[in-house]
Formats: structure tokens, sequence, C-alpha cells
């Protein structure tokens, strides 16, 4: 995966997402969730992932996935503070 895929899948699938900090955080649906996994299967969740449920979707932090990846967080995620 590189950046351009990921700004695409995310852009595509409307997955919502907003910068907290320093950090990017996205809310898949519960729907969406499954096929996201997918898209970032090569990340290994051995460690798990810290997330929280809420209601309808999950909400998780990108920026040890796009690390993982190399990938440059703010070429991806551009705008939408939300502090």
């Amino acid at each position: 995966m590189n950046e351009q895929q990921l700004k695409n899948y995310i852009d595509q699938n409307r997955i919502e997402w907003h910068r907290y900090g320093n950090e990017v955080l996205v809310m898949p649906t519960f729907e969406q969730l499954a096929e996201f996994c997918k898209f970032i299967k090569v990340f290994s969740f051995d460690d798990g992932i810290n997330s929280m449920l809420k209601d309808g979707y999950i909400v998780f932090g990108m920026r040890e996935i796009c690390e993982y990846y190399g990938i440059e967080i703010d070429n991806v995620f551009i705008g939408e503070d939300w502090e």
C-alpha cells in the first residue's frame, strides 16, 4: 500500500476521519471494517491497535499503520482538524 492507494481507498469508501493532535483518527462503520482490515492486510495486529467502539463505528489511529508502510500521513489526510 502506498500514499495514493490509501488516499483513494479512504475517499472512494467515504471513510470518516479527523485529525486529533498529532494523530489521524479513522472511523470505519461496522460494515466497512472487515474490508478495511483486508486493505491494510500486511500490517501486523499481533500487538493490537488501540481503538474505541462507538455507536455504529470503531475509531482508531492511523499514524502507526502509516509509519509501518512508510506513508507520510500528512500527504494522505489533509485538513479536517478536530480538537
